[in-house]
């Protein structure tokens, strides 16, 4: 156990069989349970995760019949681990020994200490940056700045980090089936998390690339992330403001409608420098102080690097 709890660490696989075996021996004595998820690998991992098996019993292979995607797997361990009513933490690793467990403690002692629920890796400040590339760390320092205003966690950097660490606590109360099962699952937890009001935290790990190879397809990638990040906006503020009535909401939705409607009217009565400038005044007023209260109310939520 770690400081009393059971945890579970979840280790989503896909043809990894040049590290899944430096990852599995890694793992410390403290886990409890090792939740392996194959998602349906075509090279010898299966094979070599039943023989590290025999040797940790801790461990338990999950095999997909197909390919579920990143987020699939994650979620498919989800399950697994939370039929365990005993397990109080949950950690996820990547099986390509990127996410070394010598960090486990610092994602979980601000869980255990009742600081926060969710913590994830950080590595986007200055400090952290060694080892990671350069069209990488702009990549991530982009998907950051836009996950600020699209998740509401206005204080959290590096959405893209797997590394995190959970309480079980708080995974019972979300509905796992609707995460996004493709490579925008970080993102999509963090949004869904946000509207369930989870306490979110940073934690500052280094990168570490060596050996791994990227199944990123940037292409792909780009496009569905995007389309998914634009809609999960809106369908965050729907079900956090607009649905209970939130002051945030009201002024939303009082500003677009300024907005609308004031370009109509100046459409019909004609358009002047003045009202060019008079239309929009109020509704952009209205939408800047709902941004206003949301930053406030997810800096309140989160915590900034520790």
């Amino acid at each position: 156990m770690f400081e009393g709890k059971k945890l579970a660490v979840i280790i989503p696989a896909l043809n990894e069989e040049r590290l899944i075996k430096s990852t599995l021996s890694g793992i410390p004595e403290y886990v409890d349970k090792i939740i392996v998820i194959d998602d349906f690998s075509t090279d010898k991992t299966v094979d070599m995760i039943i023989e590290l098996a025999k040797q940790d019993k801790r461990i338990e292979l999950i095999r997909h019949e197909k390919t579920h995607g990143a987020g699939g797997a994650i979620i498919s361990g989800f399950k697994i681990a939370l039929q365990d009513e005993a397990v109080e933490l949950i950690s996820i690793m990547d099986g390509d020994d990127q996410m070394r467990p010598k960090h486990l403690p610092e994602l979980l002692t601000p869980i255990v200490e009742g600081k926060t629920e969710f913590t994830k890796g950080n590595r986007l400040k200055r400090s952290q940056w060694k080892g990671m590339s350069k069209f990488r760390l702009f990549g991530n320092l982009l998907l950051s700045l836009l996950n600020k205003k699209i998740s509401g966690y206005w204080a959290i950097e590096d959405p893209q980090n797997g590394y995190v660490g959970l309480s079980a606590a708080f995974l019972r109360r979300m509905d796992l089936d609707s995460l996004y099962k493709g490579y925008a699952f970080e993102n999509d937890f963090m949004i869904k998390a946000n509207v369930a009001n989870v306490r979110m935290q940073n934690v500052l790990i280094p990168a570490y690339y060596a050996e791994e190879q990227s199944k990123l397809k940037y292409g792909p990638f780009i496009t569905s992330t995007s389309w998914h990040l634009f809609k999960s906006y809106y369908w965050r503020l729907w079900h956090k403001y607009i649905k209970t009535f939130h002051i945030v909401g009201i002024l939303t939705i009082l500003g677009f409608l300024d907005l609308i409607g004031g370009l109509i009217a100046g459409g019909i009565l004609g358009f002047s420098p003045i009202s060019i400038i008079a239309i929009p005044s109020a509704g952009l007023a209205f939408m800047l102080i709902a941004l206003f209260i949301d930053i406030i109310k997810g800096v309140r939520l989160s915590k900034s690097m520790k």
